[in-house]
């Protein structure tokens, strides 16, 4: 196969997966909730992957493959470029900016994989750090916070904390001690001491990772002790940051692993949300979009060149005659 056969089999494969893309839209409309559940999870589960990028890949190659000997005429085969091209372009721009301004390129990161190895659930604790000039948790009594109502589960976007008590309920038919953490978080006893919770402000100050903003020290969300099967104990905190910019907010994930009775940063990760701003401005959520509109002009525009060379060729026809 030469290089133009290459490109043309590469450009009929990407018309393809726009196509089959475009239409996934139609899963937004059919159920949003379910649409959502899958782009917001709190794992990087195949799933998605699957769905959005696997199975239009392989309907993309099989179109190519059943068409790469149809003769196109030169019209159609530079408009088909240039809808490949706008495919390319758009990705490579979306996913730039979705890492700028969301903090991850295509999905959020999936919560820490140890999280899934959790046995049970030792404390539970709502905790907060008003303070501008240094990170100094303190516990508190948020009443908002039901955790035997997770609000993950039907506003995954928002629901951020919830992102390991959903892993916990995910996992509880495995390990039954795990039903427990919302009476864990409710029960006063149950909390975390003042000896850990100076251990991992200390541990988070250092760690230098919290962004610029409004009062950036200024965090709260809820720190969770577990056991994991091999008998490791964890610390894991979900924490919304403070604005940094007009209605965007960071949320931190930090896990702690206990060495000899100190808990040790272990791993980090953030991303960003908005509230009444670009909320669902995504690449996830946009980029079937786009596809769709692709796919939309491309149909339009291999019908105006179908007519052009229709009306051409009876001109033609008619000179002859």
């Amino acid at each position: 196969m030469n290089l133009k056969k290459i490109i043309d089999t590469l450009i009929l494969s990407l018309i393809g997966f726009t196509i089959i893309h475009g239409l996934l839209t139609f899963v937004i409309f059919l159920n949003r909730n379910l649409y959502e559940q899958i782009v917001f999870h709190y794992s990087n589960e195949l799933m998605w992957y699957i769905l959005f990028y696997g199975f239009p890949i392989l309907v993309g190659i099989l179109f190519a493959l059943l068409i790469r000997n149809k003769v196109i005429n030169k019209a159609l085969k530079v408009f088909l470029y240039l809808i490949a091209i706008s495919q390319i372009g758009f990705t490579i721009v979306a996913v730039i900016h979705n890492h700028n301004y969301w903090g991850y390129y295509i999905k959020r990161p999936s919560i820490f994989k140890e999280t899934f190895q959790a046995d049970r659930v030792i404390t539970c604790s709502s905790i907060s750090n008003n303070s501008s000039t240094e990170v100094s948790f303190i516990i508190v009594s948020d009443t908002a916070i039901k955790l035997d109502n997770l609000r993950g589960r039907k506003d995954p976007y928002y629901g951020l904390v919830d992102r390991p008590f959903m892993v916990f309920e995910d996992n509880a038919h495995i390990s039954g001690y795990l039903y427990d953490f919302p009476k864990i978080y409710q029960d006063k006893n149950q909390k975390l001491p003042e000896t850990v919770l100076k251990n991992i402000s200390k541990e988070i100050q250092q760690a230098n990772y919290l962004f610029q903003g409004n009062n950036n020290w200024v965090m709260n969300g809820i720190a969770t002790e577990f056991i994991s099967t091999d008998s490791t104990k964890y610390l894991i905190a979900g924490l919304r940051g403070a604005e940094i910019q007009n209605d965007h907010y960071p949320f931190y994930e930090f896990l702690f692993v206990n060495e000899n009775d100190n808990y040790k940063l272990l791993k980090k990760q953030k991303f960003f949300t908005d509230f009444a701003g670009e909320e669902g401005f995504e690449y996830a959520n946009i980029a079937t979009f786009f596809s769709l509109l692709l796919t939309v002009i491309g149909l339009v525009g291999a019908l105006i060149i179908w007519l052009i060379r229709l009306i051409l060729k009876r001109i033609k026809n008619n000179k002859k005659q």
